[in-house]
């Protein structure tokens, strides 16, 4: 007798007719849609779960390792090679041994995971100095979330196979499409709703509760296989399909990983372009990483969302935006920096995942399959954390990306023989009885072949266009460079420039430039150069409030204790007088070495000079726990990264170590000259917060004493000697004050519209 079997629409798909059960095995309706249910819940809450841990720990560490944007990069390196573990260990499981032994395994690992929990490094992961922070940031992922992330890693490719196992005749790619949706949706609620609502230790422990509602479902999971394989539920084994699936060649299998790495370089230099001119912080984090996802979703959803010939035509067009945006350098708007770099983004995405659907295979072939993918994931993780830096002087990934992603797309469409021409993915196979048909490999419409060649040509010349443009554009930030360092907080360049129109003492001035920004310059030839330069001439606000303490309250002359966050080329040294203490804070190795190498004021310096290096943050509170606080008469805040903000240094946890290490007659000096954002509220926001006067100072810039436009805010505590000075110029920011936490922070909501503040100059 035979019997049909069908679920309901909820779950989306159709069972198998009768003829492909054997006969007497039928499962209800509703225990039909339970047990698809149930693989979809796990499929789903893993995914979720998966995408929640990264900004979780990376948020957690991102004080510790100065607030850079590195710290992502080195996470998420760690997470794409854990994902490609997880995929590995997956297609062994479903290689080697039979279903049972994959449940006894996969649910050994889960019960090890809950044993962990939870998942927060103590402080004993702290960098005690300047010791290199990738293999500490690497170490510390490794202890604390590398098996549950193990886990989760592995647990589409696997219940894929075992929803295989369950149900005959069913598609398991859809599962692939909903763990993409659960990964999507962790992304979009973190900036907006987790992190906003909940401390770092509250996540944390929220997260370890989900993991265990995780384990509870993976194991219903192994129990729905394990009817399937009793006959309480159809089963795979029941219809064997005897009809061979061709194993997929070397070109598409090269296809696959090549395809793979372009997006994911595309993806983390992406990140690392928008992060280094805004701010490293959640919401710049998880933006790029939902629109390579989104990109996977629509994909995987059905081959009709990826339109091929519109995205090859559009491609060049979005590349074209992105490149003259490189082009413009440090001076585009941030809003068209996010817009451009995100678009490009999102389009290469589409063309690389795009294309691996097209050449997606069988499903007897699935977990070599997400094993290439991952693995491809987890290289351009390598060379955008590893070998870049190593390699490169500069960020060129981008550049690589751009490039990358045309010629993989001109290869593809060369391989295939135009444009519209018809792709059979690896493996399939004709219907039983289809006949076998011919199909002329040239005969196509003279309109179509014309398309075909002229997109082909159009690319061709494209990416041509791009690679000369973006060889160019990096030759030329190399120009007059001597000496360059591309290490885990940037690259920083020297640059020996001359300025031909000036008179002879100002002619000739060596410069510091961290990413697309001046840092820094000290004029090569006497008098000026013991003269104080850039953002610190005597007329600036650091250079009025080191005057201030100048003096001591009966108005006598008195050595000064004054700490720096920040080291530059160490300029305010010139401020100095015998009996001075200037203490700086530095946390990369290379600004160190170039400042002392390449720039004279820490040797001229007539006081004292003392350099720490490390996070000044967490040598601050360092400091404290040994007892040791400084006394500053003036602690100055100045350690943009790049034209990035310094979040974790103005946050309200940062003030209270600052204050703790001030004098009560003390200044605190911070720079927030800025071509995109206005720090006031927030720094309105802290002295509301500790009881402070603020005070806001604007200088303009004079080019015969190498000085530029800045602005500083002064502030000090309400019952100081220097709380009346400082009322005269008090801060009176224009927009609602607005107070910073290491669990929260929006730099756009300080975005300026429109320019109304000094900003840095073009280096």
């Amino acid at each position: 007798m035979n019997y049909r079997h069908t679920a309901g629409r909820a779950s989306g798909v159709a069972f198998s007719s009768a003829t492909d059960l054997r006969a007497g095995r039928i499962a209800t309706v509703g225990a039909s849609r339970a047990a698809i249910g149930t693989f979809a819940a796990t499929v789903f809450l893993s995914a979720f779960l998966l995408f929640q841990v990264q900004p979780l720990i990376a948020k957690a560490i991102l004080p510790w390792y100065g607030g850079t944007p590195a710290v992502w990069t080195t996470c998420m390196l760690f997470f794409q090679v854990g994902l490609f573990a997880g995929y590995a260990y997956a297609h062994l499981l479903v290689r080697r041994l039979s279903p049972g032994g994959q449940k006894l395994v996969h649910l050994a690992l889960l019960a090890l995971v809950l044993a962990m929990l939870p998942i927060l490094p103590g402080p004993q992961w702290k960098p005690l100095g300047s010791e290199p922070p990738v293999p500490l940031i690497l170490g510390l992922l490794a202890v604390h979330v590398g098996l549950p992330f193990f886990v989760l890693s592995a647990t589409t490719p696997l219940l894929q196979r075992w929803f295989a196992y369950a149900f005959a005749g069913q598609s398991p790619y859809r599962l692939y499409a909903l763990s993409n949706a659960g990964s999507l949706l962790a992304l979009l609620t973190y900036p907006f709703v987790v992190e906003p609502t909940f401390s770092i230790p509250t996540q944390s422990a929220i997260w370890s509760g989900g993991m265990a509602l995780f384990a509870v479902l993976c194991t219903a999971c192994a129990w729905i296989v394990r009817r399937s394989m009793t006959g309480a539920l159809p089963c795979a084994d029941d219809v064997p399909d005897r009809s061979p699936a061709r194993r997929p060649t070397l070109t598409v299998t090269a296809m696959w990983f090549l395809l793979a790495m372009a997006a994911s370089v595309m993806l983390l230099a992406t990140t690392n372009q928008v992060s280094l001119d805004v701010a490293a912080v959640p919401f710049l984090w998880v933006l790029p990483l939902a629109l390579y996802l989104f990109s996977f979703i629509l994909c995987f959803g059905g081959e009709r969302w990826y339109p091929r010939r519109l995205c090859g035509f559009a491609f060049p067009l979005v590349m074209g935006l992105v490149v003259w945006t490189i082009l413009l350098d440090a001076t585009a708007p941030v809003l068209l920096q996010l817009v451009a770099f995100l678009t490009g983004l999102f389009a290469c995405c589409m063309i690389c995942h795009g294309e691996l659907v097209r050449l997606k295979p069988d499903a007897r072939h699935l977990t070599s399959f997400y094993l290439l993918i991952a693995a491809g994931g987890a290289a351009g993780g390598l060379f955008v954390g590893v070998l870049a830096p190593l390699a490169f002087s500069g960020f060129w990934e981008l550049h690589l990306a751009i490039v990358g992603t045309c010629a993989l797309l001109l290869g593809n469409l060369v391989r295939e023989r135009g444009l519209g021409a018809p792709l059979r993915p690896p493996g399939a196979r004709r219907r039983p009885g289809q006949a076998r048909t011919a199909t002329p490999r040239r005969a196509a419409e003279p309109r179509l072949v014309f398309g075909s060649l002229a997109t082909l040509g159009g690319l061709s010349a494209v990416l041509l266009l791009l690679a000369v443009v973006l060889v160019q554009d990096a030759v030329e930030r190399l120009e007059g460079a001597v000496a360059v360092r591309r290490n885990f907080y940037g690259v920083l360049r020297v640059v020996n420039f001359v300025d031909s129109d000036a008179p002879r003492p100002l002619r000739r001035q060596m410069r510091l430039i961290h990413g697309r920004i001046l840092h820094g310059m000290q004029f090569v030839s006497e008098p000026m150069r013991r003269e104080p330069t850039a953002y610190y001439g005597r007329e600036s606000g650091v250079g009025r409030a080191l005057e201030m303490a100048r003096h001591d309250a009966q108005g006598h002359p008195a050595p000064k204790r004054v700490g720096l966050v920040g080291l530059g080329v160490g300029t305010l040294a010139a401020f100095a007088e015998p009996g001075d203490l200037y203490r700086f804070y530095e946390i990369a190795p290379d600004v160190i070495r170039l400042a002392r190498r390449h720039f004279s004021y820490l040797d001229d310096c007539r006081g004292e000079v003392v350099v720490v290096p490390g996070d000044a943050r967490l040598s601050l509170e360092s400091e404290l726990e040994r007892e040791e606080p400084q006394d500053y008469d003036v602690l100055v805040l100045d350690a943009f990264s790049s034209d990035a903000i310094p979040v974790h240094l103005v946050t309200a946890e940062a003030f209270e170590v600052y204050l703790e290490h001030l004098r009560p007659d003390g200044i605190l000096a911070v720079h927030i000259s800025s071509r995109h954002f206005d720090l006031t509220p927030v720094l309105a926001g802290l002295a509301a917060r500790f009881g402070l006067v603020a005070s806001v100072v604007e200088s303009r810039g004079d080019e015969a004493r190498g000085t530029f436009d800045c602005r500083w805010v002064l502030l000090a505590p309400a019952n100081s000697r220097h709380a009346a000075a400082l009322q005269r110029q008090r801060l009176r920011p224009g927009r609602k004050p607005v107070l910073w936490t290491d669990h929260y922070s929006n730099p756009f909501g300080v975005l300026m519209s429109r320019r109304r503040t000094p900003t840095p100059p073009d280096p």
